[in-house]
């Protein structure tokens, strides 16, 4: 999911990979409110992650802890990589284990999280064992706080790329890696200055897709006007580079305001606009020049003793692993309606749109999601989660569209976290 908090980062950016949107057990989990929060919490906590997963993981003490989580996923998709035509339907299961750490004392926190996706399916060139894992520590001071995260995905362009293009009708290897990291500083309790950067690369076992480099960095200042209302700017720069292939850049820069309110004690919202000067350059085509474009960013979430709901959106430089960058424009809402006390219902939809400086015949140019499901908890350690997920693509100059169904059943299974 896009952070609604702001300009997005190198890091935040590749987040949207294709394999964030696949279903899985994770992504289907029902959101569940545990807490009422203020504006000034989301300051440095999206509105989207102060929302907590349903069965959450039980508060632990200081100290090292240690939690399991292992799941089977069975899963049928009728279009594995959103081909135009020819497509294979694919279906068989995904097990996985997944390990996370986690370190808390008062003023230091350490966390690793390490999933590994082994794949089993009827078509052979789809067999993989992805690995995905992340960490961060961060240091809290009286006055300055720094943090760093990494991310790093082993995978393949089924469940990395938003899109396959038309290229290729099979998946290969895909690298992926990002590390973030922030400081900070609080003159004052209502005042915070913050500079956070990123470098985030992708690498794919095949030219056929392009290799690049992404950088960022933005600082931010924020400012407590109540302990319901908080105001933001920012000013972000990004640079992008493919790596192999045709040479391609993008550079962009431009400022952005905010603001971060606890509406009411269920409601809270993230909105911020901005404007970016951007300048791409393609191989073998003139300089499209500095463009000026709007940006923006936001975050509606409603939370009560039943039902969450949430809307993100967002117009922020998306890298693709084509060897394009555009302007994405995304929407997408999703509720979770708690049924009873072991059910719950949970559905959405997105749309997302890209605009082009320099256009080229297959780039993504629209898609649409919808999904719905159950989650059903068998106990306070055992989940058994059903989804369906429909979306289509629209690619530039291709005619023909691409459509997608696929279906998951997922018992996973979490260990009560233990200390160390």
């Amino acid at each position: 999911m896009q952070d609604g908090a702001g300009p997005q980062s190198a890091g935040k950016v590749l987040a949207l990979s294709r394999g964030a949107r696949t279903l899985s057990a994770a992504a289907c989990l029902v959101l569940f409110c545990q807490e009422k929060l203020l504006a000034a919490d989301f300051v440095t906590e999206p509105v989207a992650e102060a929302v907590q997963l349903v069965n959450p993981a039980p508060a632990h003490a200081s100290g090292l802890t240690v939690q399991g989580i292992f799941s089977e996923t069975p899963s049928y998709d009728s279009n594995p990589l959103l081909l135009t035509s020819g497509a294979k339907p694919l279906y068989g299961s995904t097990t996985s284990p997944e390990l996370i750490l986690n370190s808390s004392t008062q003023s230091l926190q350490v966390n690793a999280d390490t999933l590994v996706n082994a794949n089993a399916f009827n078509q052979i060139a789809f067999n993989s064992v992805d690995l995905h894992s992340s960490a961060s520590v961060r240091g809290e001071g009286e006055l300055w706080s720094a943090g760093i995260a990494e991310k790093t995905d082993f995978d393949t362009t089924r469940t990395s790329e938003l899109s396959n293009f038309d290229l290729t009708t099979r998946p290969f290897r895909h690298l992926g890696f990002e590390v973030d990291p922030e400081v900070s500083f609080n003159p004052d309790p209502i005042d915070k200055v913050s500079l956070a950067g990123s470098y985030a690369l992708s690498q794919y076992q095949n030219t056929v897709f392009s290799d690049f480099d992404l950088y960022s960095i933005a600082p931010t200042y924020v400012h407590n006007f109540d302990p319901l209302n908080a105001g933001v700017f920012t000013v972000q720069a990004q640079h992008y580079n493919t790596t192999d292939n045709a040479r391609n850049t993008t550079d962009t820069v431009g400022p952005s305001i905010g603001w971060i309110s606890a509406l009411t004690p269920e409601i809270a919202a993230k909105i911020t606009f901005g404007a970016q000067t951007s300048r791409q350059t393609q191989a073998g085509t003139p300089s499209s020049g500095w463009d000026l474009q709007y940006i923006f960013s936001g975050d509606l979430t409603f939370k009560g003793e039943r039902q969450t709901a949430e809307v993100v959106a967002s117009r922020a430089e998306y890298p693709y692993g084509n060897g394009s960058e555009a302007l994405l424009t995304s929407v997408l809402a999703t509720e979770t309606y708690r049924l009873n006390e072991v059910l719950a219902f949970n559905c959405g939809a997105g749309f997302e749109s890209s605009e082009y400086q320099v256009d080229q015949t297959g780039n993504l140019q629209s898609e649409w999601t919808a999904n719905l499901g159950f989650t059903y908890a068998v106990n306070d350690q055992m989940n058994v989660t059903t989804a369906y997920q429909f979306r289509y693509e629209t690619l530039q100059n291709i005619a023909p569209r691409a459509e997608e169904h696929v279906l998951t059943v997922s018992l996973a299974y979490r260990l009560t976290p233990r200390p160390l």
